[in-house]
């Protein structure tokens, strides 16, 4: 994440104790294309009010301040970046450059997904990433198997 996002200022003003409202509003950031169950909902309410205001401080200036990992060194582990063509917050060109700095990185796009791309389409997520993990296995050694 490069720059300020536009919800850098309300963070920047949280205190405690937060507020349910404002922990509820922060989900819009990221807008849902799909519908998510609302017990998911309010549990990622409850986990954002369990965090107080210098943690979610923290969390954004870690990630505007952050080199990104690519530019501190090579990624050699297998990376599976998935990402949602809807996304309001990072550009699909960071997502190929990212992926073209990682030896053998696969990029998924979720045309119809947002940033959210594991709270909009779980099973599809699942499935891409057991797809990626079988690519890893060495078929000469099936004990590798999933």
């Amino acid at each position: 994440m490069q720059g300020r996002t536009p919800f850098a200022d309300e963070v920047g003003a949280l205190a405690a104790p937060l507020e349910e409202g404002w922990v509820r509003d922060s989900l819009s950031w990221f807008p849902l294309l799909h519908d998510v169950p609302p017990w998911f909902i309010e549990d990622r309410v409850r986990d954002g009010l369990r965090m107080p205001a210098r943690a979610w401080k923290a969390i954004l200036n870690g990630l505007i301040e952050a080199t990104p990992p690519t530019e501190s060194g090579t990624i050699h582990a297998p990376t599976l970046i998935l990402w949602g063509a809807q996304d309001n917050l990072l550009p699909r060109g960071e997502q190929e450059a990212l992926a073209a700095r990682i030896p053998g990185a696969v990029l998924k796009v979720y045309p119809d997904a947002a940033h959210a791309v594991l709270w909009e389409c779980p099973e599809r997520v699942a499935e891409d990433a057991v797809a990626f993990l079988r690519s890893l296995v060495d078929p000469r050694n099936p004990s590798d198997a999933l």
